[in-house]
């Protein structure tokens, strides 16, 4: 399933019609104050049962992250970071459209590599297998490609879930 954040929808399916709007997680509005404290309860409510010892692959940025942490589940958060020069750096401006390649990575992978009971470790094995072919350009034309996918430690939440940083 393919669940999209939205700080003035929630949650959204990709087949929901949605008018066209700009309203990030990080806003806040006069009466309701920060989307993500408005969303959380919400959100809380619509998907616990549905992915209570699930593994869920996160792929939302910290904003949206914050108004359903999903610590019930067990996720496997993707993280982007660019490495040049020696220096590791968290990758703002791109971090969508790779998360997007990422997404599409898993979608187009076999049934038989992705059944629904997936593991974290089935996913990162799906992603590792389609991360030498994601490659974008920069706004100056330059070539950028995933050399390395690193996993971090899986860590436990106090909600019964878990998670582990890719």
């Amino acid at each position: 399933e393919v669940w999209i954040f939205s700080g003035l929808f929630g949650a959204l399916r990709p087949e929901d019609p949605i008018p066209d709007h700009r309203l990030p997680m990080g806003a806040r509005l006069p009466g309701t104050g920060a989307l993500a404290g408005f969303w959380r309860p919400r959100l809380r409510d619509a998907l616990e049962d549905r992915t209570r010892g699930a593994t869920v692959v996160d792929l939302r940025s910290g904003p949206y992250r914050s108004a359903c942490t999903g610590g019930w589940a067990d996720v496997l958060r993707i993280d982007v970071v660019r490495s040049r020069d020696g220096r590791r750096g968290v990758v703002s401006h791109q971090a969508k459209h790779w998360r997007g390649m990422v997404c599409a990575g898993l979608l187009d992978a076999s049934p038989d590599s992705l059944p629904p009971t997936v593991t974290v470790e089935g996913c990162v094995s799906a992603i590792r297998s389609t991360a030498p072919t994601m490659v974008a350009h920069d706004a100056t034309g330059a070539r950028q490609q995933v050399v390395d996918v690193e996993v971090g430690p899986t860590t436990p939440t106090r909600e019964g879930g878990s998670v582990t940083v890719l």
